[in-house]
């Protein structure tokens, strides 16, 4: 959160499917981070249910084509919860998602 969203780093208030491209387009390229329960403006907003934002990460990475082996992690900021996931370059490429290659 020091740092502004970039190249290697999205933000992200919750959990949704728009997920699935920041993990394509990390995935196709160097790798990233994305943050959950970080607005753009990198204020920490947390999220409540930790096990169900997992779960629905889990499930976006796993249907991407071919599936994304990225790393959760939870860590408190602020006094709130937020989710890290860690993902690597891909060595399948090119990764696509739903919405398709990004």
């Amino acid at each position: 959160m020091s740092q502004p969203e970039g190249q290697f780093t999205e933000f992200k208030e919750s959990t949704s499917k728009s997920i699935s491209r920041e993990l394509v387009a990390f995935s196709n390229s160097g790798g990233g981070c994305v943050v959950v329960g970080v607005n753009d403006e990198g204020k920490v907003v947390g999220i409540s249910d930790i096990n169900e934002e997992k779960s629905k990460i889990e499930t976006i990475a796993r249907n991407c084509d071919p599936s994304i082996s990225a790393k959760i992690s939870s860590h408190e900021k602020e006094g709130k919860t937020i989710l890290l996931i860690d993902v690597p370059e891909g060595k399948d490429k090119p990764y696509s998602c739903s919405s398709g290659f990004f």
